[in-house]
């Protein structure tokens, strides 16, 4: 991430577009590719992404900023949790087999880290964030 951190008015655009596409493209869900899939699917409908002056690049850049600042304000136990429901449920599951059970608990193992880690780069953009926390669960 670049030296130059997501403000306190981006990341508000950001958290507002989301609101704003979130009946069009869906609920919220963040990946490596959203920034993109989001920017291109809004460029062939609305326009509101461009419109708000962000390129591809300055979108991305503002959007995965944005999320790794809201993970950094979430409490650990609020990320971990539903991560070990999960785990407890593929455990649990009598029907898989040992190969597919290892399969997912190590996709949730991926995803523990991966969101350890975009929390951890998110503590530079904690303070921009933290007013629209409340926003940002909403939409996650």
């Amino acid at each position: 991430m670049s030296a130059f951190a997501v403000s306190e008015k981006e990341a508000a655009t950001v958290v507002r577009l989301l609101e704003a596409l979130q009946e069009e493209l869906g609920d919220f869900a963040y990946d490596a590719s959203v920034a993109d899939d989001w920017f291109e699917q809004d460029a062939d409908s609305q326009g509101l992404i461009a419109e708000a002056g962000f390129t591809r690049a300055s979108w991305k850049k503002a959007l995965d900023e944005t999320y790794a600042g809201f993970l950094a304000n979430m409490p650990e136990t609020d990320i971990l949790g539903p991560l070990a429901d999960a785990r407890r449920r593929v455990e649990a599951k009598a029907s898989l087999t040992s190969a597919q059970r290892e399969e997912l608990l190590r996709t949730i193992d991926a995803q523990q880290a991966e969101l350890l880690k975009l929390r951890e780069e998110g503590k530079s953009f904690a303070e921009a964030v933290r007013p629209l926390v409340p926003r940002m669960r909403a939409l996650t």
